[in-house]
Parts: structure tokens; C-alpha cells; sequence
């Protein structure tokens, strides 16, 4: 506890809002890719930055592929619910993908890491256009 208590959680915190708005801003010209949430909340830290893709399953195997440790969310544990009534609930299930915002690196890995998802959403759309 006592050394809990001397830790400065503000550069982290701020190191990971900048990383979520950078992404988000340059994401969004990326075709096939959708960002829902352009600014977190205020006194949030996010720890991903989730962007919505066509193809989500796609996109997260060739972002893993590229070395990048994106994931889907939430997963496939929700319980059933009635899809119509819930547009929403259903695009944030079907469509989401988390982006990490933990890594360490300047520019050149923000660099890295947006040619890897845009190259990557490109295959997935590609991919979906080919089924």
C-alpha cells in the first residue's frame, strides 16, 4: 500500500487517452472501419479503443497475424435477446473489435500499428466482397 500510494497514475492515463484519440482520428478514414465512440468519456483511462469492422473475425486474425493483440468483444457469452429491439446491443456484438492502447512506442509504433489495421481491414473487405 504504501508504495501504491506514491505511484503517479497521470502519465499512463494520459499517455493512454492520447493513443485513443490518435487512433480514433486517423482511423476513421480508413474504409471499413467504424469508430462508435470518437472520445471516451471524461476521467475515463480506457485500456482499448473499440472500432467497428465488416468483418470482425477477419480482422482480428489478420491484426493478430501482423503482431498486433487485437481481440473481439464481447465474446459469444451474451445471453439470447430479441435483435430487432436491440440494434444496438446487436452491432456492438457482431461488428466490435478492441484495439490495445498499452503498448510502448512513439510514433514510428502508432505508424506501425495503423498501417497494420488498414492494410488488414482492406483484406477483410476484400475477403467479405470474394464470399
Amino acid at each position: 500500500p504504501p508504495m501504491v500510494a506514491r505511484l503517479d497514475w497521470r502519465p499512463g492515463a494520459r499517455a493512454r487517452l492520447a493513443a485513443y484519440e490518435g487512433l480514433a482520428i486517423r482511423l476513421a478514414a480508413v474504409p471499413g472501419i467504424a469508430i462508435p465512440v470518437v472520445a471516451p468519456p471524461p476521467g475515463s483511462v480506457p485500456l482499448a479503443l473499440p472500432v467497428w469492422a465488416r468483418q470482425p473475425d477477419l480482422l482480428v486474425r489478420a491484426l493478430r497475424a501482423a503482431g498486433v493483440e487485437a481481440m473481439r468483444w464481447p465474446g459469444r457469452e451474451q445471453i439470447p435477446f430479441d435483435r430487432g429491439a436491440l440494434p444496438g446491443a446487436a452491432a456492438w456484438l457482431d461488428r466490435t473489435v478492441l484495439l490495445p492502447l498499452g503498448w510502448a512506442g512513439g510514433r514510428s509504433r502508432l505508424s506501425a500499428l495503423l498501417d497494420a489495421v488498414a492494410r488488414a481491414a482492406e483484406a477483410a473487405v476484400g475477403a467479405s466482397a470474394a464470399v
